[in-house]
Protein backbone atom coordinates (compact mmCIF):
# COMPACT_ATOMS: atom_id res chain seq x y z
CA UNK A 1 0.00 0.00 0.00
CA UNK A 2 1.13 3.58 -0.49
CA UNK A 3 3.56 4.70 2.43
CA UNK A 4 1.13 6.76 4.91
CA UNK A 5 3.56 9.19 6.40
CA UNK A 6 4.41 13.06 5.68
CA UNK A 7 7.76 14.00 4.59
CA UNK A 8 8.58 14.88 8.41
CA UNK A 9 8.22 10.47 9.00
CA UNK A 10 4.51 11.26 10.44
CA UNK A 11 1.39 9.43 9.84
CA UNK A 12 -1.10 11.46 7.65
CA UNK A 13 -4.88 11.41 7.03
CA UNK A 14 -5.89 7.76 5.13
CA UNK A 15 -6.75 9.76 1.88
CA UNK A 16 -9.98 8.22 -0.41
CA UNK A 17 -11.69 9.10 -3.34
CA UNK A 18 -14.96 8.28 -2.78
CA UNK A 19 -16.95 7.78 -5.94
CA UNK A 20 -21.00 6.88 -4.89
CA UNK A 21 -23.53 6.28 -7.57
CA UNK A 22 -27.26 6.09 -6.19
CA UNK A 23 -29.83 3.84 -6.89
CA UNK A 24 -32.98 4.28 -9.05
CA UNK A 25 -33.72 7.64 -7.82
CA UNK A 26 -35.69 10.63 -9.62
CA UNK A 27 -34.65 12.94 -6.54
CA UNK A 28 -31.70 15.63 -6.78
CA UNK A 29 -28.20 14.63 -5.46
CA UNK A 30 -28.63 17.15 -2.78
CA UNK A 31 -30.52 14.86 -0.73
CA UNK A 32 -28.16 12.52 -0.31
CA UNK A 33 -25.47 15.12 0.64
CA UNK A 34 -27.90 16.29 2.80
CA UNK A 35 -28.45 13.05 4.31
CA UNK A 36 -24.71 12.93 5.15
CA UNK A 37 -24.65 16.18 7.29
CA UNK A 38 -27.73 15.12 8.98
CA UNK A 39 -26.82 11.04 9.87
CA UNK A 40 -23.14 11.75 10.09
CA UNK A 41 -23.62 13.85 13.84
CA UNK A 42 -26.22 11.45 14.85
CA UNK A 43 -23.84 8.53 14.09
CA UNK A 44 -20.77 10.38 15.76
CA UNK A 45 -22.42 10.29 18.60
CA UNK A 46 -23.21 6.69 18.72
CA UNK A 47 -19.65 5.95 17.79
CA UNK A 48 -17.41 8.43 19.24
CA UNK A 49 -15.83 9.63 16.03
CA UNK A 50 -15.47 12.99 14.63
CA UNK A 51 -17.04 13.37 11.47
CA UNK A 52 -16.99 16.72 9.41
CA UNK A 53 -18.52 16.85 6.10
CA UNK A 54 -18.50 19.82 4.22
CA UNK A 55 -20.72 21.61 1.58
CA UNK A 56 -21.84 20.47 -1.64
CA UNK A 57 -20.26 21.55 -4.53
CA UNK A 58 -20.41 21.15 -8.48
CA UNK A 59 -17.63 18.43 -9.76
CA UNK A 60 -17.91 18.37 -13.54
CA UNK A 61 -20.05 16.99 -15.15
CA UNK A 62 -23.29 15.30 -14.09
CA UNK A 63 -21.32 15.19 -10.78
CA UNK A 64 -22.05 16.62 -7.23
CA UNK A 65 -18.56 17.14 -4.81
CA UNK A 66 -18.16 17.02 -0.73
CA UNK A 67 -15.31 16.54 1.88
CA UNK A 68 -15.53 14.72 4.57
CA UNK A 69 -13.23 14.31 7.53
CA UNK A 70 -13.38 11.91 10.16
CA UNK A 71 -11.05 10.78 13.50
CA UNK A 72 -11.48 7.20 14.62
CA UNK A 73 -10.09 5.61 17.08
CA UNK A 74 -7.49 8.25 16.91
CA UNK A 75 -6.55 7.95 13.82
CA UNK A 76 -7.67 10.01 10.36
CA UNK A 77 -9.45 10.83 7.12
CA UNK A 78 -10.15 12.59 4.54
CA UNK A 79 -12.28 11.78 1.98
CA UNK A 80 -13.30 13.32 -0.95
CA UNK A 81 -16.66 12.38 -2.04
CA UNK A 82 -17.88 12.77 -5.92
CA UNK A 83 -21.60 11.06 -6.20
CA UNK A 84 -22.36 10.54 -9.78
CA UNK A 85 -25.30 11.45 -11.12
CA UNK A 86 -28.22 9.79 -13.40
CA UNK A 87 -30.65 11.16 -11.72
CA UNK A 88 -31.58 12.98 -14.74
CA UNK A 89 -32.06 9.53 -16.96
CA UNK A 90 -34.39 7.95 -13.51
CA UNK A 91 -36.92 10.68 -14.48
CA UNK A 92 -36.57 10.49 -18.16
CA UNK A 93 -37.33 6.52 -17.18
CA UNK A 94 -39.52 7.51 -14.45
CA UNK A 95 -43.17 5.95 -14.83
CA UNK A 96 -45.46 9.35 -14.30
CA UNK A 97 -48.64 8.39 -12.36
CA UNK A 98 -50.11 5.43 -10.93
CA UNK A 99 -52.09 4.55 -13.60
CA UNK A 100 -48.61 3.70 -16.06
CA UNK A 101 -46.98 2.05 -12.73
CA UNK A 102 -50.25 0.05 -12.80
CA UNK A 103 -50.36 -0.65 -16.67
CA UNK A 104 -46.91 -1.51 -16.12
CA UNK A 105 -47.14 -4.13 -13.65
CA UNK A 106 -48.21 -7.00 -16.05
CA UNK A 107 -44.59 -7.03 -17.79
CA UNK A 108 -42.16 -7.14 -14.96
CA UNK A 109 -43.91 -9.33 -12.80
CA UNK A 110 -44.25 -11.50 -16.35
CA UNK A 111 -40.33 -10.92 -16.96
CA UNK A 112 -39.19 -11.60 -13.40
CA UNK A 113 -41.97 -15.17 -13.48
CA UNK A 114 -40.38 -16.20 -16.84
CA UNK A 115 -36.94 -15.39 -15.69
CA UNK A 116 -37.64 -17.72 -12.92
CA UNK A 117 -37.02 -14.98 -10.11
CA UNK A 118 -39.84 -16.10 -8.19
CA UNK A 119 -38.93 -19.32 -7.42
CA UNK A 120 -34.93 -18.48 -6.71
CA UNK A 121 -36.30 -15.41 -4.13
CA UNK A 122 -38.89 -17.67 -2.49
CA UNK A 123 -36.20 -20.23 -1.79
CA UNK A 124 -33.45 -18.17 -1.01
CA UNK A 125 -34.72 -14.37 -0.02
CA UNK A 126 -37.69 -14.07 1.15
CA UNK A 127 -38.04 -10.94 1.70
CA UNK A 128 -37.33 -9.85 -2.16
CA UNK A 129 -40.16 -12.79 -2.88
CA UNK A 130 -42.49 -10.59 -0.39
CA UNK A 131 -41.43 -7.20 -1.60
CA UNK A 132 -42.11 -8.67 -5.38
CA UNK A 133 -45.08 -10.57 -4.45
CA UNK A 134 -46.85 -7.62 -2.65
CA UNK A 135 -47.66 -5.05 -5.66
CA UNK A 136 -49.66 -7.56 -7.91
CA UNK A 137 -50.95 -9.15 -5.29
CA UNK A 138 -52.26 -5.37 -3.85
CA UNK A 139 -53.53 -4.65 -7.06
CA UNK A 140 -55.17 -8.54 -7.66
CA UNK A 141 -56.66 -7.99 -4.59
CA UNK A 142 -58.31 -4.39 -5.35
CA UNK A 143 -59.27 -5.65 -9.17
CA UNK A 144 -61.21 -8.28 -7.50
CA UNK A 145 -63.08 -5.95 -4.69
CA UNK A 146 -63.84 -3.83 -7.55
CA UNK A 147 -65.49 -6.61 -9.54
CA UNK A 148 -67.49 -8.18 -6.19
CA UNK A 149 -68.76 -4.66 -5.89
CA UNK A 150 -69.86 -4.43 -9.10
CA UNK A 151 -71.51 -7.71 -9.22
CA UNK A 152 -73.43 -7.07 -5.83
CA UNK A 153 -74.70 -3.72 -7.37
CA UNK A 154 -75.49 -5.68 -10.23
CA UNK A 155 -77.57 -8.28 -8.75
CA UNK A 156 -79.06 -5.54 -6.77
CA UNK A 157 -79.80 -3.14 -9.87
CA UNK A 158 -79.08 -4.21 -13.22
CA UNK A 159 -78.37 -0.13 -13.91
CA UNK A 160 -76.79 0.14 -10.99
CA UNK A 161 -73.78 -2.06 -12.47
CA UNK A 162 -72.96 0.16 -14.99
CA UNK A 163 -72.23 3.55 -12.96
CA UNK A 164 -69.70 0.99 -10.33
CA UNK A 165 -67.99 -0.44 -13.16
CA UNK A 166 -67.25 3.16 -15.11
CA UNK A 167 -66.20 4.31 -11.41
CA UNK A 168 -63.84 1.18 -10.64
CA UNK A 169 -60.83 2.77 -12.39
CA UNK A 170 -60.52 5.22 -10.61
CA UNK A 171 -61.45 3.58 -7.25
CA UNK A 172 -58.92 1.34 -8.17
CA UNK A 173 -56.24 4.09 -8.51
CA UNK A 174 -57.84 5.79 -5.15
CA UNK A 175 -57.16 2.72 -3.08
CA UNK A 176 -53.62 1.86 -4.80
CA UNK A 177 -52.75 5.39 -4.14
CA UNK A 178 -53.78 5.17 -0.35
CA UNK A 179 -51.87 1.92 0.32
CA UNK A 180 -48.77 2.87 -1.65
CA UNK A 181 -48.52 6.05 1.34
CA UNK A 182 -48.52 3.40 3.52
CA UNK A 183 -45.46 0.33 2.08
CA UNK A 184 -44.20 2.26 -1.39
CA UNK A 185 -45.50 -0.38 -3.44
CA UNK A 186 -45.26 2.19 -6.63
CA UNK A 187 -41.73 2.76 -5.40
CA UNK A 188 -40.64 -0.91 -5.89
CA UNK A 189 -42.84 -1.34 -8.49
CA UNK A 190 -40.71 2.06 -10.92
CA UNK A 191 -37.76 -0.32 -9.64
CA UNK A 192 -38.64 -3.74 -11.14
CA UNK A 193 -40.16 -1.95 -13.81
CA UNK A 194 -36.96 -0.39 -14.82
CA UNK A 195 -34.96 -3.48 -14.48
CA UNK A 196 -37.50 -5.45 -17.09
CA UNK A 197 -37.19 -2.79 -19.26
CA UNK A 198 -33.26 -2.22 -19.35
CA UNK A 199 -32.71 -5.76 -19.75
CA UNK A 200 -34.81 -6.27 -22.67
CA UNK A 201 -34.20 -2.91 -24.66
CA UNK A 202 -31.30 -1.14 -22.58
CA UNK A 203 -31.09 2.38 -24.19
CA UNK A 204 -27.75 3.41 -25.28
CA UNK A 205 -28.00 6.68 -22.73
CA UNK A 206 -27.28 4.39 -20.04
CA UNK A 207 -24.03 3.00 -21.62
CA UNK A 208 -22.88 6.82 -22.40
CA UNK A 209 -23.87 8.08 -18.80
CA UNK A 210 -21.19 4.65 -17.76
CA UNK A 211 -19.12 5.01 -20.02
CA UNK A 212 -18.58 9.00 -18.27
CA UNK A 213 -18.34 7.26 -14.71
CA UNK A 214 -15.65 4.88 -16.32
CA UNK A 215 -13.46 8.08 -17.18
CA UNK A 216 -13.98 9.33 -13.70
CA UNK A 217 -12.84 6.47 -12.44
CA UNK A 218 -9.58 5.92 -13.98
CA UNK A 219 -9.38 9.91 -13.47
CA UNK A 220 -9.68 9.76 -9.92
CA UNK A 221 -6.74 6.83 -10.30
CA UNK A 222 -4.82 8.68 -12.07
CA UNK A 223 -4.85 12.09 -10.00
CA UNK A 224 -2.84 10.00 -7.59
CA UNK A 225 -3.96 11.47 -4.17
CA UNK A 226 -5.55 8.97 -2.85
CA UNK A 227 -4.51 6.03 -1.18
CA UNK A 228 -7.85 4.45 -2.37
CA UNK A 229 -10.53 5.01 -4.90
CA UNK A 230 -13.56 3.52 -3.78
CA UNK A 231 -16.54 2.89 -6.61
CA UNK A 232 -19.64 2.66 -4.36
CA UNK A 233 -22.74 1.17 -6.00
CA UNK A 234 -26.11 2.06 -3.76
CA UNK A 235 -28.85 -0.74 -4.76
CA UNK A 236 -29.30 -0.24 -8.59
CA UNK A 237 -26.40 2.05 -8.60
CA UNK A 238 -24.56 -1.20 -8.12
CA UNK A 239 -25.65 -2.17 -11.50
CA UNK A 240 -24.36 1.16 -13.01
CA UNK A 241 -21.08 0.66 -10.82
CA UNK A 242 -20.18 -2.46 -12.13
CA UNK A 243 -21.09 -1.36 -15.73
CA UNK A 244 -18.89 1.43 -15.48
CA UNK A 245 -16.23 -0.84 -13.75
CA UNK A 246 -15.87 -3.13 -16.46
CA UNK A 247 -15.81 -0.63 -18.95
CA UNK A 248 -12.70 1.11 -17.17
CA UNK A 249 -10.87 -2.20 -17.17
CA UNK A 250 -11.59 -2.28 -20.95
CA UNK A 251 -10.12 1.30 -21.41
CA UNK A 252 -7.38 0.43 -18.66
CA UNK A 253 -6.60 -2.99 -18.22
CA UNK A 254 -4.07 -2.43 -15.64
CA UNK A 255 -6.64 -0.92 -13.15
CA UNK A 256 -6.15 -1.58 -10.11
CA UNK A 257 -2.40 -2.58 -10.15
CA UNK A 258 -0.65 0.26 -9.04
CA UNK A 259 0.52 2.06 -5.38
CA UNK A 260 -3.18 2.96 -5.41
CA UNK A 261 -6.01 0.69 -4.03
CA UNK A 262 -8.83 0.19 -6.63
CA UNK A 263 -12.03 -1.15 -4.91
CA UNK A 264 -15.91 -1.30 -5.62
CA UNK A 265 -18.58 -1.24 -2.91
CA UNK A 266 -21.82 -2.88 -3.39
CA UNK A 267 -24.78 -1.84 -0.95
CA UNK A 268 -28.44 -3.40 -0.91
CA UNK A 269 -27.52 -4.68 -4.05
CA UNK A 270 -29.64 -7.33 -6.70
CA UNK A 271 -26.70 -7.75 -8.89
CA UNK A 272 -27.90 -11.58 -9.81
CA UNK A 273 -31.92 -10.52 -10.45
CA UNK A 274 -30.46 -7.69 -13.02
CA UNK A 275 -28.68 -10.88 -14.76
CA UNK A 276 -31.02 -13.58 -14.64
CA UNK A 277 -33.88 -11.40 -16.76
CA UNK A 278 -31.40 -12.00 -19.62
CA UNK A 279 -29.12 -8.97 -19.67
CA UNK A 280 -26.90 -10.48 -21.26
CA UNK A 281 -24.51 -6.96 -21.67
CA UNK A 282 -24.72 -6.82 -17.80
CA UNK A 283 -23.99 -10.36 -17.02
CA UNK A 284 -20.95 -10.09 -19.32
CA UNK A 285 -19.61 -6.64 -17.12
CA UNK A 286 -20.21 -9.17 -13.85
CA UNK A 287 -18.11 -11.85 -15.50
CA UNK A 288 -15.33 -9.29 -16.32
CA UNK A 289 -15.43 -7.51 -12.70
CA UNK A 290 -14.95 -10.51 -11.20
CA UNK A 291 -12.09 -12.00 -12.78
CA UNK A 292 -10.16 -8.81 -12.41
CA UNK A 293 -8.57 -9.76 -8.69
CA UNK A 294 -6.62 -6.69 -8.62
CA UNK A 295 -9.78 -5.30 -7.87
CA UNK A 296 -11.16 -5.49 -4.63
CA UNK A 297 -14.99 -5.78 -4.29
CA UNK A 298 -16.99 -5.38 -0.98
CA UNK A 299 -20.60 -5.88 -0.45
CA UNK A 300 -23.01 -5.04 2.24
CA UNK A 301 -26.06 -6.25 1.95
CA UNK A 302 -28.52 -7.24 4.59
CA UNK A 303 -30.40 -10.67 4.48
CA UNK A 304 -33.75 -8.88 5.67
CA UNK A 305 -33.65 -5.73 3.34
CA UNK A 306 -36.75 -6.32 0.79
CA UNK A 307 -35.46 -4.33 -2.34
CA UNK A 308 -32.08 -6.42 -2.57
CA UNK A 309 -31.05 -10.12 -2.94
CA UNK A 310 -30.47 -10.99 0.31
CA UNK A 311 -28.14 -13.41 0.97
CA UNK A 312 -28.21 -14.84 -2.93
CA UNK A 313 -24.47 -14.95 -4.09
CA UNK A 314 -24.13 -11.73 -6.27
CA UNK A 315 -22.49 -13.74 -8.89
CA UNK A 316 -25.44 -16.72 -8.67
CA UNK A 317 -26.42 -17.89 -12.15
CA UNK A 318 -23.11 -15.92 -13.74
CA UNK A 319 -20.64 -18.02 -12.50
CA UNK A 320 -20.33 -21.83 -12.42
CA UNK A 321 -18.83 -21.84 -8.67
CA UNK A 322 -18.35 -18.43 -7.55
CA UNK A 323 -16.19 -17.93 -5.01
CA UNK A 324 -17.79 -17.13 -1.73
CA UNK A 325 -15.34 -14.17 -0.79
CA UNK A 326 -15.60 -12.65 -3.47
CA UNK A 327 -16.89 -9.82 -3.21
CA UNK A 328 -16.56 -10.00 0.43
CA UNK A 329 -19.36 -9.52 2.30
CA UNK A 330 -20.23 -7.19 5.30
CA UNK A 331 -23.83 -8.11 5.76
CA UNK A 332 -25.56 -5.51 8.35
CA UNK A 333 -27.61 -7.15 11.04
CA UNK A 334 -29.61 -4.01 11.41
CA UNK A 335 -31.94 -5.91 14.00
CA UNK A 336 -28.45 -5.57 16.08
CA UNK A 337 -27.64 -2.06 15.37
CA UNK A 338 -31.23 -0.52 15.53
CA UNK A 339 -33.78 -0.45 18.79
CA UNK A 340 -36.59 -2.71 18.83
CA UNK A 341 -39.02 0.13 17.53
CA UNK A 342 -36.74 1.70 15.02
CA UNK A 343 -36.36 -1.94 13.56
CA UNK A 344 -39.92 -2.71 13.51
CA UNK A 345 -40.67 1.00 11.59
CA UNK A 346 -38.02 0.40 8.99
CA UNK A 347 -39.62 -3.37 8.61
CA UNK A 348 -43.17 -1.93 7.77
CA UNK A 349 -41.56 0.53 4.73
CA UNK A 350 -39.24 -1.30 2.48
CA UNK A 351 -38.00 2.03 1.16
CA UNK A 352 -37.16 2.97 4.91
CA UNK A 353 -35.24 -0.21 5.35
CA UNK A 354 -33.32 -0.11 2.19
CA UNK A 355 -32.16 3.38 3.27
CA UNK A 356 -30.65 2.27 6.44
CA UNK A 357 -27.29 1.28 4.67
CA UNK A 358 -26.98 5.22 4.20
CA UNK A 359 -27.78 6.20 7.94
CA UNK A 360 -26.83 6.17 11.50
CA UNK A 361 -27.39 3.47 13.73
CA UNK A 362 -28.84 3.71 17.19
CA UNK A 363 -25.86 1.02 18.71
CA UNK A 364 -22.37 0.70 17.84
CA UNK A 365 -20.13 -2.05 17.26
CA UNK A 366 -21.33 -3.42 14.14
CA UNK A 367 -22.24 -2.47 10.00
CA UNK A 368 -20.78 2.07 10.07
CA UNK A 369 -21.56 3.45 6.63
CA UNK A 370 -19.44 6.14 7.77
CA UNK A 371 -16.29 4.25 8.72
CA UNK A 372 -16.78 2.17 5.40
CA UNK A 373 -17.19 5.12 3.25
CA UNK A 374 -14.80 7.89 5.11
CA UNK A 375 -12.87 6.09 7.69
CA UNK A 376 -9.32 5.51 8.33
CA UNK A 377 -8.82 2.20 6.84
CA UNK A 378 -8.72 -0.24 3.28
CA UNK A 379 -12.18 -1.36 2.61
CA UNK A 380 -9.28 -4.59 1.58
CA UNK A 381 -6.10 -4.86 2.82
CA UNK A 382 -4.03 -5.84 -0.53
CA UNK A 383 -0.10 -5.10 -1.61
CA UNK A 384 0.09 -3.62 -4.92
CA UNK A 385 1.03 -5.96 -7.91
Amino acid sequence: MRDQVDSAGQERAHRRRLLFIPGYDPRSPAAYHRMWTEEAPRQAAVSGAVIAVGRKHADGDHALGWTVQTMMDGRAAETRVTLLRWDDLVRAWWLRGERRVIAAMPRWVGAMAGAGVYGLTRRSARALWLCLMTPPVILSALVGLMALVALAAGLAASWAAIPVAAAAPFAIVWLWRRIDSQVNCGWVSQCFSYMARIAADPPPEQAERCDLFARRLIAAVDEGWADEVVLAGFSLGGNQAVRALARALALRPDLGRGSTAVTLLTLGQGLCIQAALGDETFRGALKTVEAEHSIGWVDATSASDPASACTIHALHGVIDAPDPNRPLRRAPRFHKLLTDEHFRAIRRDPLAFHFQYLKATDLPDGYDWFALAAGPDFLIQRSPA
